[in-house]
């Protein structure tokens, strides 16, 4: 097996998939993965009862406009960024032909399809994982977004954070500095979370193995983040004015967090969103520790 490796980057194997014979696995598991969190998603906290007000978040997000959740008007600043969905869901509607809510129901579900598929590639042909190993990844990767519907409405950047994370990683893995920065300025513009393909290029390239820094790629890996979170803020401001970018626009989600850990704290029990944290960890370590000699990654993993 012919290796290729890329400075001080993670080794991958010139190993030759038979994509022919390996789409339709792909795409069936894709498709039957994709029902199935969607469908979760759907039932969850019964949100199908909140189809109205999801739509009605989607519409105002691209017009930086309140929303109804629950049976309050609200406004969040952070969120005006994250208007790849709406955008989405705003020609859908312009088009006809669907509901909104049917629109939204299915451009949800084909972004799903996506994600899995996403995830597939990544699996095959960066970490070189066998087939059944990609499979078993796809079902993790199932069982830790349903752990977090746990919103009345759904978050409809979830999905493609995730095909963005799977991007992310391909591009840094392949050592494509201009493909990586495109990318996250463009994830800007579904959650500033894509921020953080900076934070994959520094762990894969910015400490070499005497673990010393390499103050090269951590310049890059650094413009990454700032050129996506600049994106991110400029977004905002672009849908949402002014007010969209108060200086504690993300303290009020960061608050968020940490009145959750303040209420595991008071009152521990594992149900909370914190005790689930456990539920995220100890599969995807195990599956990461049980398989590193199986995938192409385990040199920086």
């Amino acid at each position: 097996m012919e290796s290729i490796a890329g400075g001080n980057g993670p080794a991958r194997t010139g190993k030759v998939i038979n994509w022919k014979k390996e789409w339709p696995v792909c795409i069936l598991l894709s498709v039957a993965f994709g029902i199935f969190v969607c469908t979760a998603s759907n039932k969850a906290l019964n949100r199908q009862d909140h189809r109205s007000e999801s739509v009605e978040m989607e519409h105002n997000i691209l017009r930086g406009q309140p929303f109804h959740h629950g049976a309050k008007l609200i406004y969040v600043p952070a969120w005006q960024n994250r208007i790849l969905f709406p955008a989405l869901l705003e020609l859908g509607t312009r088009l006809g032909v669907l509901t909104p809510s049917g629109w939204y129901l299915l451009i949800r579900l084909l972004i799903s399809i996506a994600m899995f598929t996403s995830f597939w590639l990544v699996l095959r042909s960066d970490a070189q994982a066998e087939i059944k190993l990609a499979s078993a990844g796809l079902l993790l990767l199932a069982y830790n977004l349903v752990i977090t519907f746990m919103s009345a409405t759904e978050m409809t950047s979830d999905f493609p954070e995730a095909i963005f994370a799977a991007f992310f990683i391909a591009a840094s893995l392949r050592r494509k500095r201009v493909v990586l920065l495109v990318l996250s300025v463009i994830a800007a513009a579904n959650r500033e979370s894509a921020a953080f393909a900076g934070v994959i290029w520094f762990f894969l390239y910015a400490i070499d193995e005497r673990r010393k820094i390499n103050w090269r790629e951590t310049g890059y890996a650094a413009l990454v983040s700032i050129c996506s979170y600049g994106t991110a803020i400029a977004i905002r401001y672009a849908f949402g004015g002014a007010q969209a970018v108060k200086s504690k626009t993300q303290i009020l989600m960061l608050k968020g967090n940490y009145d959750s850990v303040k209420d595991f704290l008071s009152h521990p029990t594992p149900f909370s969103w914190v005790g689930l944290i456990f539920c995220f960890l100890v599969p995807d370590l195990l599956w990461i520790a049980a398989n590193r000699k199986s995938l192409t990654l385990h040199i920086n993993v």
